[in-house]
Order: C-alpha cells, then sequence, then structure tokens
C-alpha cells in the first residue's frame, strides 16, 4: 500500500500532455502562444504541462482588443492526481480534449467618455 501512496505520489510530479479546445465570440481569432501562431478560432490546442508550468495565449482579432489568458491555469496536480486514479488515460496523453476555453473579445473604443451609443451597443 505505501509504494502504491509513493508511485501516485511521484506521479503527480511528472509532465502530461493535455488537449484544449479554445473558442471565441466573435470566431476566427487567431491564438497565438510566445508569437507563434497556433490557429484561428475554434482550435485545438496540444501542449505538455507539468506542476507550476503557465501557458500564456493571446487571441487577436481585427478591430478587437487583444486577450491573454493562462491556458495552465484550469489545470493543476489534483485534476492530474484525479485522471490517474480513475483511468482517464486518454485524457493524461493529450488525445481527449480536457477543457473548452470561450473567451469573450471586447471592441476597440476610446478612452472612457469618449463612446458613442453605437460603441456601446452589442
Amino acid at each position: 500500500m505505501k509504494r502504491i501512496f509513493v508511485f501516485l505520489l511521484l506521479l503527480q510530479f511528472t509532465a502530461c500532455r493535455h488537449q484544449i479546445e479554445v473558442k471565441s465570440l466573435p470566431s476566427s481569432a487567431m491564438i497565438s502562444h510566445k508569437g507563434v501562431e497556433l490557429g484561428t478560432t475554434p482550435v485545438e490546442i496540444t501542449f505538455w504541462w507539468y506542476p507550476f508550468r503557465s501557458f500564456p495565449l493571446e487571441a487577436e482579432l481585427s478591430g478587437y482588443r487583444t486577450m491573454e489568458f493562462n491556458a495552465a491555469q484550469s489545470l493543476s496536480t489534483r485534476l492530474v492526481m484525479r485522471d490517474i486514479l480513475h483511468l482517464q488515460g486518454r485524457t493524461l496523453i493529450g488525445t481527449e480534449t480536457r477543457n473548452t476555453h470561450t473567451i469573450q473579445l471586447i471592441r476597440e473604443h476610446g478612452p472612457a467618455g469618449t463612446w458613442s451609443p453605437k460603441d456601446a451597443s452589442p
């Protein structure tokens, strides 16, 4: 029993491959990681994750503000341990989507107080 516990504890600190899906509203935003374009939304991205790693992504679309987010924030050693205990192998090796991130893009506009009623409408 002690060996199993130690084995599971060590597994928490190993890298796992994860697949996420990124969507945006409106769609067709370019998703990039550290300047490398990964595709336009909706897009599935696979990356290696290990504890305390960040995976910053940017969503860019002409006429909208660039949005940045960390895809690794939705992962934790607790989730990986749960997947190990529930034998979720396809999720751990990145062949099954783990999370879907939806990004709401905001239109470019002037500073506060300079908006027209048109700027505030959806």
